[in-house]
């Protein structure tokens, strides 16, 4: 195909229909990320935040994350707002700290503070430090 000069948009069918689904719904983050990094196409197609925001489910599925602003969020929290772009909410996910509850992100402090030797301080003590 490629002597052809056919591209991987003409093998697949250039409208988003078809194939091109099947093709993109099997790919993982990275893939698809890059895909659309090669051409502006992909990023056009009307189902293009719709493969990230399902890839997201698929990879976080009922998991909380620790995503900024501070909040323990699910990925799918925000289906219901309008105008979510689901590949950046994506990466936010995957950068996000791994932190499983508020309780494991408790232990995590406790154990900071011990090993500062603060955990007997006051809190003007421990802002002085």
């Amino acid at each position: 195909e490629r002597e052809r000069g056919r591209g991987l948009m003409d093998i697949l069918g250039g409208d988003g229909g078809g194939m091109t689904v099947v093709v993109l719904s099997l790919l993982d983050g990275v893939a698809l990320s890059r895909l659309g990094r090669s051409c502006r196409h992909w990023r056009a197609l009307p189902q293009w935040f719709e493969h990230w925001f399902l890839l997201g489910v698929r990879d976080f599925g009922k998991h909380r994350r620790l995503v900024p602003p501070g909040r323990f969020e699910r990925f799918d929290d925000a289906m219901l707002e309008p105008d979510v772009d689901w590949h950046k909410r994506y990466l936010r996910f995957v950068a996000a700290a791994h932190c499983p509850s508020i309780e494991a992100l408790r232990l995590a402090a406790v154990r900071v503070a011990q090993s500062l030797g603060i955990e007997t301080s006051s809190l003007e003590e421990v802002r002085r430090r």
